[in-house]
């Protein structure tokens, strides 16, 4: 289960770019309701949203302005073992109502 929460109620996390998904932020927020914050950091300007699978894993979704806009890219902590990011994965895009073929590139770290 996928349930948005605020940056703040997250606690420490240190989020990696983990997953790619061929779906731009509007679908996650236009047509699933989902709210994205608009930030600018060290890297550039960004929209995200903040959220916990199953009331436990945090994980973000995030679309920098110059990546492509039919892209959002999944972040979550670099403390998930390179074995269960293909998982951790999987479970998002359930949460989400994605297929698998929605993922345009997985991490490998």
């Amino acid at each position: 289960m996928v349930t948005q929460v605020s940056f703040n109620d997250l606690g420490p996390v240190d989020f990696i770019p983990q997953a790619v998904v061929r779906r731009p932020v509007r679908y996650f927020s236009d047509q699933l309701g989902f709210r994205f914050e608009q930030d600018t950091d060290d890297l550039d300007a960004h929209e995200s949203a903040f959220f916990k699978l199953d009331d436990r894993l945090p994980f973000a979704l995030v679309h920098y302005r110059g990546n492509p806009e039919d892209t959002t890219t999944i972040y979550f902590g670099r403390e998930i073992g390179r074995e269960e990011v293909p998982t951790v994965v999987h479970y998002i895009l359930r949460g989400f109502d994605l297929p698998a073929n929605a993922v345009i590139w997985i991490s490998s770290n």
